[in-house]
């Protein structure tokens, strides 16, 4: 026992010289890691490791590039005990956003509830456990993992104070997204009784909650009472424009521009989308000019939003939004009103889609092969021979035809018995080199 002993003393003292050997060259070196690597740290421990963090803790980088320079070189695998003292160490002097990576490897591998405790159990004796435990629940809410968030915010109030509002309203947004209305009143209230004073984004997130509750009239009663944030006006004009009431919902517009808060593009959508449901065409216009004005409308967008309104089978929203838009010539992307150019020839209404067709064409836009192959099958079908040549020529100049082109022109034409001119479209489609499969000519055959 002796011996052991013996062994035992002289394995601290130099496990002690090696600890003072790092941190020496930790604190007066620049470049240390070519030191460090000389030295045996190959078994580097978590209790080790420690060590020397009590003696380098003046300087927190130096600790947690350290830290980071073990795991990656030593292969050091710290403990929770050691990672949760290098977050509130590192936590005073450097930004949060340096130690997230640590506390996001602990989330993956600990409860919420055993991070705590070892957080509490490292900030023991120092100021550091509230911006400590305000990272937790930061990270948990921020990840949408409310329960966990909560959890946190409850041992926060017991071992220190309420969470910050920052704090707060991080959880509770966690909670409104994951429509969880019912928790997120409770968290109001267990806010409320903790003094916490909610500020303009707290005032959004209830605006929120009370929406997604249904409680639409609350939340034009906040505005009633001067309380009012660029979202809460957006939920307010987006009812009213849902509803069909524009005079209400251009009058909160207005009310906006009146209290200096800018409307951004998600406000001015609201009530166009409602415009072209409810085919209110001079909203749709006065809202368009605004942004057009404002530089909140650009071509692309505009395009992508008749696509939904296409995709949605709002045919009749999207014709009159089109008016709008040609007659000012602002749509660049004409692939949008493929879909219409399609409808209009399912449903046998051949001439509004030719009239279409020539607007985008007088504008130097084009559409796609697949609409024009069914804009020549619906002209065939219509009779309309000589539209057929005008819009089969277009397509050649663009480049546009396809081997499904040819087979629908040699089809039509056989149809009316022009069988030579059919044969000369069968000659010019091998001469393009677009000779279509054996089921193609199979069908081409047969119909």
């Amino acid at each position: 026992s002796t011996t052991t002993s013996s062994l035992d003393w002289r394995a601290q003292i130099k496990q002690n010289h090696l600890v003072s050997q790092i941190s020496s060259i930790l604190l007066q070196r620049n470049n240390w890691s070519p030191l460090n690597k000389n030295l045996n740290l190959s078994k580097l421990t978590p209790p080790l490791f420690l060590q020397i963090l009590l003696k380098t803790q003046k300087n927190p980088q130096i600790s947690l590039s350290f830290f980071n320079w073990a795991k990656t070189n030593l292969r050091f695998e710290p403990d929770l005990k050691s990672q949760c003292h290098i977050i509130q160490l590192a936590l005073g002097s450097v930004s949060p956003n340096n130690v997230k990576p640590i506390l996001d490897s602990l989330m993956e591998t600990h409860s919420a509830g055993v991070i705590v405790i070892s957080m509490i159990q490292a900030c023991k004796g120092r100021d550091s456990l509230s911006d400590a435990l305000s990272l937790i629940l930061s990270c948990y809410s921020h990840k949408g993992l409310f329960m966990d968030a909560l959890e946190v915010y409850c041992k926060m109030r017991i071992h220190v104070h309420a969470p910050s509002i920052k704090e707060c309203n991080l959880l509770l947004d966690a909670l409104q997204q994951k429509n969880e209305t019912r928790l997120a009143w409770c968290l109001y209230g267990s806010m409320f009784r903790g003094g916490v004073l909610p500020d303009k984004f707290t005032w959004s997130l209830v605006a929120q909650i009370l929406f997604k509750n249904g409680k639409f009239e609350r939340i034009v009663k906040l505005v009633d009472l001067g309380i009012y944030t660029p979202i809460i006006f957006n939920l307010v004009i987006d009812y009213y424009s849902k509803s069909g009431d524009f005079t209400a919902a251009l009058n909160h517009l207005d009310e906006m521009f009146d209290k200096k808060l800018h409307p951004g593009f998600s406000t001015y959508s609201s009530i166009l989308d409602g415009a072209c449901r409810y085919g209110n065409v001079e909203v749709t216009e006065r809202i368009m000019s605004i942004m057009m004005e404002k530089e909140l409308l650009p071509k692309r967008v505009m395009s992508k939003f008749i696509a939904s309104q296409c995709k949605k089978r709002r045919w009749r929203e999207v014709e009159e939004l089109l008016n709008v838009i040609l007659e000012k010539g602002f749509l660049s992307d004409w692939l949008c009103c493929c879909s219409l150019i399609k409808h209009y020839c399912s449903s046998r209404r051949i001439d509004k889609a030719i009239m279409l067709h020539n607007i985008i064409k007088k504008l130097n836009g084009s559409v796609d092969t697949t609409t024009y192959n069914t804009l020549l099958d619906a002209l065939f079908k219509q009779r309309k021979i000589e539209e057929v040549f005008r819009i089969f020529d277009h397509m050649k100049g663009l480049h546009l035809v396809s081997s499904a082109s040819f087979i629908i022109m040699i089809r039509g034409l056989c149809h009316i018995n022009d069988l030579r001119k059919a044969m000369e479209m069968h000659d010019e489609m091998l001469k393009m080199g677009l000779k279509p499969n054996r089921a193609a000519y199979k069908r081409l055959i047969s119909g």
